[in-house]
């Protein structure tokens, strides 16, 4: 897809009505990867979504600075359950944003994912161990490290 193909792909799921899932994983190839602004601006285009309740992003080369903004997009929807981020090189820094957004008041409710792929991402001990102990304290969600 590159990083084009993911903004096009996030201006028609503004209007889609059908879709339930999607797999958008790149190949490892940069060429092919949506990459940190691809994959916000697909997250943040399921604000006006409310089918697709299934997203893969695996292989994108998110980064940590992408996984932030992810979790930002990640506060305003509701009606995705499965996000999978499955090696994006998110390195603790990002992994320390989801940490922050599950620990947030704000967000703890407000997001419907019910299961997180941040496999193969290379958090590091610590940060996996928050990642476990917020895996804990909601119950509803399951993050899959």
């Amino acid at each position: 897809l590159g990083p084009d193909g993911g903004a096009a792909l996030a201006r028609g799921l503004k209007a889609n009505a059908a879709l339930v899932s999607l797999d958008c994983s790149g190949t490892g190839l940069p060429s092919d990867n949506v990459g940190a602004a691809g994959a916000v601006a697909i997250v943040e285009a399921l604000q006006w979504n409310d089918t697709l309740t299934s997203l893969k992003l695996d292989y994108n080369s998110i980064g940590p600075a992408g996984a932030a903004k992810l979790t930002l997009a990640l506060a305003r929807n509701e009606s995705l359950r499965v996000l999978s981020l499955f090696d994006n090189g998110l390195r603790p820094e990002g992994g320390l944003a989801f940490v922050l957004f599950y620990d947030s008041r704000k967000t703890k409710h407000r997001s419907g994912l019910t299961r997180l792929d941040l496999r193969s991402n290379a958090f590091g001990e610590e940060v996996k161990a928050e990642l476990e102990f917020a895996d804990r304290r909601h119950p509803k969600l399951s993050i899959v490290l």
